[in-house]
């Protein structure tokens, strides 16, 4: 779970006008596998069993950021339609 301060800090930060429902990872998953493969078939599963929010899935692996960061980002939504986000990586 995200702490209150992460949670004050992108809200003032990002937001700027403090819309806690703009925060979308308050709660999140990581979870890690053996191979890119398994990255894939994982988010495939979550997708399979969950409401994937379609502008909240980010492939960092086909495109990895600046740093060499790798990783599939999906936001889901969960019970009680809270979202929860999950880092797939190897």
């Amino acid at each position: 779970m995200k702490s209150p301060y992460r949670v004050h800090d992108k809200m003032t930060r990002k937001y700027q006008n403090y819309d806690l429902s703009k925060v979308m990872d308050l709660l999140a998953f990581r979870i890690i596998v053996k191979s890119v493969g398994d990255c894939y078939n994982v988010l495939g599963v979550m997708h399979k069993h969950f409401t994937p929010l379609i502008n909240k899935i980010k492939d960092y692996i086909s495109l990895p950021k600046a740093n060499g960061y790798r990783s599939l980002h999906t936001t889901l939504v969960g019970m009680f339609n809270f979202p929860i986000e999950i880092q797939i990586r190897t």
